[in-house]
């Protein structure tokens, strides 16, 4: 029975975290495109389209997640490597995108002192 909850704890944590660090690289996104642009049209729909295909490519790698264990030793390698390049990509891309923020409002902060505005 441990065994049994064991994985399924695992899984589950596995797919959760990943699913609110994508989110969490999104939303990084999100806020530049924003500020950068000052008109991004998001609505509903999109949002929901995208979280649902979110949540479905995760799902296909929590499925390679379960099977890795009876994987051959080169597969299981390549899918961990993978995994850390995902996981690379998106904390550089999320300090990127929020320094890229801090700068447009470090800038709007300077232009409000300068035209004395409240």
């Amino acid at each position: 029975m441990f065994c049994l909850t064991g994985a399924v704890t695992e899984i589950a944590a596995f797919y959760l975290a990943s699913l609110k660090f994508v989110v969490i690289v999104t939303i990084a996104v999100e806020r530049w495109l924003h500020m950068s642009r000052r008109s991004l049209h998001v609505t509903v729909r999109r949002l929901v389209i995208f979280h649902i295909t979110l949540a479905a490519f995760l799902f296909i790698t929590m499925a390679v997640r379960i099977y890795e264990r009876e994987m051959s030793p080169a597969i299981f390698t390549l899918t961990r490597v993978v995994q850390l390049w995902g996981l690379t990509v998106g904390v550089i891309a999320t300090a990127f995108f929020y320094f890229k923020v801090f700068r447009i409002l470090r800038r709007l902060s300077v232009f409000c002192k300068q035209t004395k505005m409240p």
